[in-house]
């Protein structure tokens, strides 16, 4: 994760830190030194201290303007010493500690501040040398790829869920399964049998437990208005994989490296797809 916030810093724990070349404080200096081999100086940050739950929800309560890089693109970002940042080193060797004590499972956290790297923490075993996986992370890549397929006018948000399906016989093709939209998939409020955020993974396992997952995610019977109401679903998400690739004839995949990956600079990802072909809207983005 890449975190753009003004006033807070991440931390991680779970043993085997990497922080940066130049530490710039003596408080920092000291808590690698206490961590023995486990502790490989790479790079830190700097500033106030706050539960990892304050971070995230601080973050969203402040929107921050971040102005385009004036060094973009690149091939790799520029690193700064905490101090140079406006971050307090012996706050945040404070709050790795604590991290560390509470044994957090987190592998790796990375903090960006005025275009710099001031943070770059990962944890044994991770150590940071190949791509990790997103989990449900990828769910906002693939939204975002939604985006940009519309701003394209590839993508029609209004546009319903079947009508990209014509070669298809779905089953229990009801009044309100023939209204989802793509709005509805996106907006994870479809109205199709799911155990929403409570039991997604038995919701996915049985999409996976068929032969053809697009197929068992279309197939499912409505429990609800189509946009009427908010269920985390993760076949929903799927769906807007093939979807996507109907419209584009590019894999999610594919298409995420012509549109986001690439002009980002990011070039190494693994990202699997199901029995078909299609990549996996849901997860598994590394």
């Amino acid at each position: 994760a890449i975190l753009a916030l003004p006033q807070f810093a991440g931390w991680r724990g779970n043993g085997g830190l990497i922080v940066s070349d130049d530490l710039g404080s003596a408080a920092v200096r000291e808590f690698y030194s206490q961590g023995g081999e486990s502790f490989s100086p790479r790079l830190v940050a700097r500033d106030a201290y706050q539960p990892a739950s304050q971070l995230f929800t601080a973050g969203l309560r402040t929107p921050v303007h971040v102005p385009a890089p004036d060094y973009w693109p690149t091939d790799g970002w520029r690193t700064s010493t905490p101090e140079e940042q406006g971050f307090d080193s012996a706050q945040m060797a404070a709050g790795l500690q604590t991290m560390l004590d509470e044994g957090a499972e987190v592998d790796s956290v990375l903090v960006v501040r005025n275009g710099y790297i001031v943070l770059d923490a990962h944890f044994t075993p991770y150590d940071g040398a190949f791509p990790h996986d997103l989990a449900s992370v990828t769910k906002s890549v693939m939204i975002t790829l939604i985006g940009i397929a519309v701003d394209q006018g590839k993508l029609d948000l209004d546009q319903t869920m079947v009508s990209y399906f014509p070669e298809r016989t779905i089953a229990n093709l009801d009044e309100r399964k023939l209204r989802i939209t793509l709005r509805d998939l996106v907006s994870m409020r479809n109205g199709m049998q799911s155990g929403c955020y409570e039991e997604d993974e038995p919701t996915l396992d049985a999409m996976r437990s068929q032969p053809d997952w697009v197929q068992a995610a279309l197939d499912r019977p409505m429990m609800a208005e189509p946009g009427s109401q908010f269920c985390y679903d993760s076949p929903g998400m799927h769906l807007l994989s093939a979807i996507l690739q109907e419209a584009t004839d590019m894999t999610a995949l594919e298409f995420a490296q012509q549109n986001l990956f690439e002009p980002l600079g990011i070039r190494e990802v693994i990202w699997e797809s199901d029995p078909q072909g299609y990549t996996r809207g849901w997860g598994d983005l590394h």
